[in-house]
């Protein structure tokens, strides 16, 4: 009985020290490298792209810089890695980038199987469809042929999506598979396909960049999916997953609070609020669970808005794209976004 009781205190030793060994510190390798590494997009309006001036820019971005004010209080001190709908997955789990916020879809497979964990949806989307104009009054799917074509990418749930609403519609059309965004999307245009399917965000967007060819695009009314996006982190390191996720809910929580980049310090110094002291760090307490200073919310929203102002910023009337908040709102205004109280 002693030696079983010893063999047993061995193995519980055993997994004790392999599964600290398991379990990632982002957080710290961050701070060594002085640096956060961002998995997105690039070339999208709206969610990230490099602008004229060669700076990053975008829905997607600015929550980087959000996490970055956070952890290394400085949002400059983000590299921003581009990545493809193919490996986005792989370059966070091959430790290449500490987080990916790229109009990420949360499915159950993706955060069930993969070893990566989503932390919150930054922008409710649905799949659509752009088409070339056809004929007056197409505005829909049901309007074309069976022998349409349709661009689509390999490896993504908009592709299961298409084939999944063609089956129950009970349609047949012509689905041309492409191994990336940026293919698919040429032959779209060179009018290899007839139309092209993706989250409505992204059609906009490639509306948007091709002026060219406005007169000639529409973006069909059928919005045949949710699309759920948001950051993603591996499931080995809660410290950082907490750190993430609670740097997208303060967003939320400022807004709805009142608080904007413009009149946080005035609020800072005037409130006697205790949750908003709190908050902001003027009574302490905030930043030690996180392993954070107490002014980490502060720096977010002074340094790069609450969600209201990232939205409009990049997304909304003050952008190129002019979305209409929607889904995208406070739940006190007809949306979806609801922060956990922070207390």
């Amino acid at each position: 009985m002693a030696l079983h009781r010893i063999s047993f205190q061995i193995i519980i030793l055993l997994i004790t020290h392999f599964s600290a060994l398991s379990a990632a510190n982002t957080y710290k390798d961050i701070i060594e490298r002085e640096k956060l590494i961002c998995g997105v997009r690039g070339g999208s309006f709206g969610l990230g792209k490099v602008n004229k001036e060669g700076k990053w820019e975008g829905l997607d971005v600015d929550f980087c810089r959000a996490i970055a004010a956070a952890t290394l209080r400085d949002t400059a001190k983000v590299e921003y890695v581009p990545l493809s709908n193919k490996v986005r997955f792989k370059a966070l789990q091959d430790n290449d980038i500490d987080v990916l916020i790229r109009n990420t879809t949360w499915t159950f497979s993706r955060d069930t199987s993969l070893g990566v964990e989503f932390v919150g949806i930054n922008f409710y989307d649905g799949q659509g469809l752009i088409g070339w104009k056809k004929k007056e009054g197409w505005k829909k799917l049901a309007d074309y042929e069976s022998n349409t074509k349709i661009c689509m990418i390999r490896s993504t749930t908009s592709l299961v999506n298409l084939k999944d609403y063609l089956a129950h519609h009970n349609r047949t059309l012509k689905i041309i598979e492409h191994d990336s965004t940026d293919v698919a999307a040429n032959r779209f245009f060179r009018r290899k396909c007839d139309l092209f399917s993706s989250d409505r965000s992204e059609l906009i967007s490639m509306k948007q960049s091709r002026p060219e060819f406005s007169d000639d695009l529409i973006i069909l009314d059928d919005v045949i999916t949710k699309e759920p996006l948001g950051p993603v982190v591996r499931d080995n390191d809660p410290q950082w997953k907490d750190i993430v996720q609670w740097t997208f809910f303060a967003t939320i929580e400022a807004e709805e609070r009142g608080i904007y980049s413009t009149n946080i310090d005035d609020i800072r110094k005037q409130t006697k609020d205790p949750a908003i002291r709190y908050m902001l760090g003027v009574d302490p307490g905030i930043g030690k669970p996180l392993g954070l200073d107490d002014e980490w919310i502060y720096r977010i929203i002074k340094k790069v808005g609450n969600y209201g102002e990232i939205f409009e910023r990049n997304m909304g009337h003050k952008s190129e794209l002019g979305l209409k908040r929607g889904l995208n709102n406070l739940w006190t205004r007809g949306g979806l976004l609801y922060s956990p109280p922070i207390r």
